[in-house]
């Protein structure tokens, strides 16, 4: 597990590590205004590459896993998610060229933002995982996110050219992730085995709850981001998109642990549910040590964070980094909670309280916009305090139900 986490901590970090070394930069070029616009346009891209994995991610990496000693069964399940990832991409592109045709809003930014979304259906990161094979997927990786960099240091020089910053993301993406996958099949790990439209049918059916609360999940947090941009607000939204930023870098830290614990956790729940709950309260009182020490540092720190991170001093985004001080540790306490209805295979129960959760967070940025902005950096915190509250409640009623 330490190693899966390892392998995959570097894969979040060096992602996350190109974010931060691209802050300065954009900042300082494109200036706080359009900042807020390309970083509205990055996240709309993450919300679709949510929907076109449908949630293979996840179960991608269990097939691979339980398969993987079966080079046919595993070439199936390869062929299954990539076909049916291009075709939901194919359906979104369709949709977002013709946005683009009506001149709908953002459309310019929206579109150049597509090829983030390609590169995830191309992205072979489950199967890598589920071979717990990581090593020479990093690699790629760094090599796809140090080509990101090159590219927007070289490219973007104007404040007109902020959209594109998206589209070289995407590219440098595509690149690598493409060679990954065309490197196994010609290596023969992975060959080419004819499946039926059923195989996709399945798929699309069996994951349809969960990319339903991926879906949820990333709203629960990005729906505020999107409100403010309707608000024409510039300024706040540059400020805000920031620090939405810095947190969403932690995200993908947790999402590196979870995958990590997953093949582990898996076989640990069915061996003994009690051991997976010893382990699990093992590894919250640590996380709440550790986090608890992020928070008052991130509280003390955030001018500081907020300069080393944008270039400059923004006191509006220090602001709302010290009202998000908790965050962290809300999200690092509720992340085993989330694993273990996982592992008891409840994906309608995720998917429904995830509505529960979004259900809250429109309610709230409809009354925070109505308040003044120097309120919104606390979305952040009551979104993830309820979603903390709602698993525990349904966990603390199953286990009495059970017992």
């Amino acid at each position: 597990m330490v190693k899966n986490f390892a392998n995959l901590g570097l894969i979040q970090i060096t992602n996350s590590l190109l974010n931060i070394l691209m802050f300065p930069f954009i900042f300082r070029i494109v200036g706080v205004e359009e900042f807020g616009k390309v970083m509205v346009a990055n996240s709309f891209a993450w919300l679709l590459a949510v929907l076109v994995t449908w949630g293979s991610g996840q179960t991608g990496v269990n097939d691979i896993a339980v398969s993987r000693e079966h080079p046919l069964e595993m070439s199936r399940h390869f062929r299954v998610i990539m076909q049916s990832r291009v075709l939901l991409f194919l359906l979104l592109l369709a949709g977002m060229l013709g946005w683009y045709g009506l001149h709908g809003i953002n459309a310019y930014y929206f579109l150049l933002a597509m090829p983030i979304v390609l590169g995830e259906v191309i992205n072979p990161i489950f199967y890598f995982v589920g071979k717990e094979a990581t090593t020479q997927y990093n690699l790629y990786n760094v090599l796809a996110k140090l080509l990101t960099l090159g590219l927007i240091l070289f490219c973007i020089k104007q404040a007109d050219q902020g959209a594109w910053v998206n589209f070289l993301i995407g590219t440098s993406n595509l690149v690598f992730f493409g060679f990954l996958v065309i490197r196994e099949y010609v290596g023969k790990r992975i060959v080419w085995v004819t499946i039926s439209w059923q195989h996709c049918r399945d798929f699309f059916k069996i994951n349809s709850f969960l990319v339903g609360n991926n879906m949820t999940v990333y709203l629960q947090q990005s729906i505020f981001l999107f409100a403010i941009s309707s608000t024409g607000q510039a300024a706040v939204l540059g400020a805000y998109s920031l620090c939405d930023k810095l947190i969403l870098t932690f995200r993908t830290i947790m999402v590196a642990f979870f995958n990590a614990v997953l093949p582990k956790g898996a076989v640990m729940y069915e061996e003994s549910p009690a051991k997976w709950h010893q382990f699990k309260r093992k590894i919250n009182r640590l996380m709440g040590a550790l986090f608890l020490v992020w928070a008052v540092g991130q509280f003390l720190l955030a001018d500081t964070v907020i300069y080393l991170v944008a270039g400059k001093f923004n006191d509006l985004a220090a602001h709302y980094l010290k009202w998000m001080s908790l965050v962290p540790l809300l999200i690092a306490l509720n992340l085993l909670n989330v694993l273990e209805i996982y592992l008891e295979r409840k994906n309608k129960v995720i998917f429904l309280l995830g509505l529960c959760i979004l259900s809250f967070a429109a309610i709230t940025s409809f009354l925070l916009l109505r308040l003044d902005h120097q309120w919104y950096g606390i979305f952040p915190f009551f979104v993830e305090g309820v979603s903390l509250l709602l698993y525990l409640q349904y966990l603390n009623r199953h286990k009495s139900a059970s017992s």
